[in-house]
């Protein structure tokens, strides 16, 4: 079946997947991918990320970042300051919950705002 019986004549481009430019595309993406790639898995070697030692720390990381940040907010808190937060607030629990527990007044982002009440 010829593409012009398919697509008429000059009404739609045809992109045929035997096309020398169509085919050079996805060579040059697939080379940019493929180096990506390559270049994420020597950052996670560089990083110690492909050992177990790396992640047996992570559990304390966690649970002293949120220390840090409920300390923060508790100062800021008790300085009299009113705390709002700004991100995708409905992407992830932890804000909100946050929220909740330090009375934020709200968490806004582009979506609608998130408030509490």
């Amino acid at each position: 079946m010829a593409p012009g019986s398919i697509f008429g004549d000059g009404e739609y481009a045809y992109f045929s997947s035997f096309s020398p430019s169509w085919l050079a595309h996805a060579k040059a993406y697939s080379a940019q991918m493929t180096e990506r790639a390559r270049e994420l898995r020597r950052m996670e070697i560089d990083k110690g990320m492909r050992t177990l030692a790396y992640y047996e720390g992570f559990s304390e990381r966690v649970h002293e970042t949120k220390r840090k940040l409920l300390n923060l907010l508790g100062a800021q808190k008790r300085a009299g300051k009113q705390i709002v937060g700004y991100g995708a607030p409905g992407k992830g629990n932890t804000l909100l919950i946050l929220r909740n527990w330090h009375g934020l007044p709200g968490l806004h982002g582009r979506s609608q705002p998130s408030q509490t009440g």
